[in-house]
């Protein structure tokens, strides 16, 4: 192949994801104060964003088949220096397209979700509430730092672990915020706790888990193109990859000729 991937954030979400779930599952057991707590909404979030990371990796592979059958032609022997330019044209489209293409669904599927109004399961947007004396329930629009959901669906607030009895604030989890829409607060969320040791090591304390479970903080040094707070937005605008590899050297490495003739 012509175009090759070479590591990237799908690679690393897609192995730390399934361990994140697993810390964060709430357990039966488990007392939670409210469902804006991050042991609640937290496992919905992580299979948000697991289920990016494989709508991204499929919508590449699916790209990148199409685009290695794509058949490069030319009457006259091409420079080195022309055919790695003009590989790299068709390289920088074949990245805006797909991305175009990504990013329009997902927005057409953003846009039909707050326009119609449509009640996630996963989310915090409305609130029942039953009166003392009445068998009626209410259906209340929920107001994050006085956004109302019904106005914007991108309202949030920080994500934090409350305390049963009063629901007090015990710990908020940096980097991580709920909302109307489960889908909507990821985007505007990063991994940024879990590139510090001290927040996960304080996290575990207020979770139920297996006792031997290892989780090491992500490793920050290895980031290239994004950062320990870049949110979930900017890692989908680039299709959650950390560097692509163009490589044409084969080419000319196994087309040695100089020139080329027919005869009758």
């Amino acid at each position: 192949t012509v175009f090759g991937l070479i590591g990237g954030m799908v690679t690393i979400l897609k192995l730390v994801i399934p361990l994140l779930v697993k810390l964060v599952f709430r357990n039966k057991r488990l007392r939670i104060a409210t469902t804006d707590d991050f042991r609640w909404t937290g496992p919905n979030t992580f299979r948000a964003l697991s289920g990016f990371c494989e709508l991204i990796n499929k919508t590449i592979s699916e790209n990148l088949i199409r685009f290695y059958s794509t058949q490069y032609v030319s009457a006259t022997i091409t420079s080195t220096q022309l055919f790695q330019s003009t590989a790299q044209y068709f390289f920088e489209q074949f990245i805006s397209s797909t991305t175009q293409d990504l990013l329009l669904s997902l927005q057409v599927i953003r846009d039909t979700v707050q326009a119609d109004s449509l009640w996630s399961v996963a989310g915090i947007q409305y609130r029942l509430q039953k009166y003392n004396n009445s068998r009626n329930l209410s259906l209340n629009v929920r107001s994050l730092s006085g956004c109302s959901c019904d106005d914007s669906a991108k309202c949030i607030r920080q994500s934090s672990i409350y305390r049963y009895s009063d629901q007090t604030r015990l710990f908020s989890v940096q980097g991580q915020y709920v909302g109307c829409f489960v889908t909507e607060a990821l985007l505007q969320s990063s991994l940024q706790c879990f590139y510090n040791q001290t927040c996960i090591n304080e996290l575990r304390t207020y979770l139920t888990y297996n006792s031997s479970l290892i989780v090491t903080a992500l490793n920050a040094s290895l980031l290239n193109r994004f950062f320990e707070n870049s949110t979930i937005q900017e890692l989908v605008d680039k299709l959650m990859i950390e560097q692509w590899n163009l490589s044409t050297t084969w080419w000319f490495g196994n087309s040695t000729e100089v020139y080329c003739a027919t005869t009758s």
